[in-house]
């Protein structure tokens, strides 16, 4: 068993061998405790190290015991409490690739949530990313101004409390709209692009990443949906931006299969069994333990194709 536990993000000694051969699997986690076993069990491979980030909403009681047989685990002991579309998602990404990149420097930094899945096995990702050295596999949407005026150039107040809440979704609409429409917008001097919060990116981008931590975290203070400009924005915004794997395609950009059409994210299905093991794409969302015939038959699989 190789059970590790950050008690403060700067108080272990750092991994300087200047290998980087390694892998990093940054999770962030909120329930399903089953998938969350299932997702890494499916990486648990010498050559990735798992960090994980569970909720600060979740009880210390409630924290699963998840162990590995060859990649090294680390709980966050620092918690976040995040909600939906608030910029306390950004910062539980941050304290992530923090925690990981201080650590020791890794090939690739892989952004999961708790309820994704690799639909291949551990190694050929792991092939395939080495393959790929010098690419970062970020998505981007077809680019959307208007999106991005009421999103990220407006303001938004209530976020943490909309999920749950129509009165604050409606105030925070009709608040966004009118500034929208007098023309008081912020950031307009920022080209901003948005796509899944799901990536996998360099060393080289993580350390841009966190020495940009203090701007994005002002930049994208009282905007909705943060998660999904801020890595976008800062890899187009400089040299990384040719270095993305696929900039046309979001989802071959990023390598995550994720249905939009069908849900909010599409809870994958028994019926979607063959659809999943025929894509091409490395990782998928979203899961659920509830449809535990599709997860054991593609526990499955990947097990068998090693």
């Amino acid at each position: 068993m190789l059970l590790q536990f950050f008690i403060k993000e700067s108080g272990e000694q750092k991994n300087e061998t200047g290998v980087m051969e390694k892998h990093a699997y940054l999770i962030i986690a909120h329930t399903d405790w089953s998938l969350l076993k299932t997702l890494v069990s499916l990486l648990d491979y010498e050559l990735n190290d798992i960090y994980i980030h569970i909720d600060a909403k979740v009880p210390a009681k409630s924290i699963p015991h998840i162990t590995c047989s060859r990649s090294k685990i680390y709980y966050l002991e620092r918690r976040i409490s995040v909600a939906w579309g608030d910029i306390s998602v950004v910062e539980a990404e941050y304290l992530l690739f923090e925690t990981a990149y201080n650590n020791r420097h890794y090939s690739y930094y892989h952004l999961l949530s708790g309820m994704d899945l690799p639909l291949k096995p551990k190694e050929h990702i792991y092939t395939f990313f080495m393959q790929n050295g010098s690419k970062n596999f970020i998505g981007f949407c077809p680019y959307n101004d208007t999106l991005s005026d009421i999103r990220v150039r407006t303001y938004h107040f209530f976020v943490s409390k909309m999920r749950d809440n129509r009165f604050y979704r409606l105030l925070d609409r009709i608040i966004a709209k009118c500034l929208v429409v007098f023309g008081c917008l912020r950031n307009k001097e920022i080209y901003f692009r948005k796509g899944s919060t799901w990536v996998s990116v360099t060393n080289d981008f993580v350390r841009y990443m966190l020495a940009n931590k203090t701007m994005v975290l002002e930049l994208y203070k009282h905007t909705f949906g943060a998660d999904e400009f801020f890595i976008q924005t800062l890899c187009w915004n400089s040299r990384f931006r040719n270095s993305v794997y696929d900039l046309n395609d979001e989802y071959n950009g990023c390598q995550r299969l994720i249905d939009w059409e069908r849900g909010w994210p599409y809870t994958w299905q028994e019926k979607d069994y063959n659809e999943l093991i025929a894509s091409e794409y490395l990782f998928a969302r979203k899961f659920s333990s509830e449809n535990a015939e599709l997860i054991n038959r593609l526990t499955t699989f990947l097990n068998t194709q090693n």
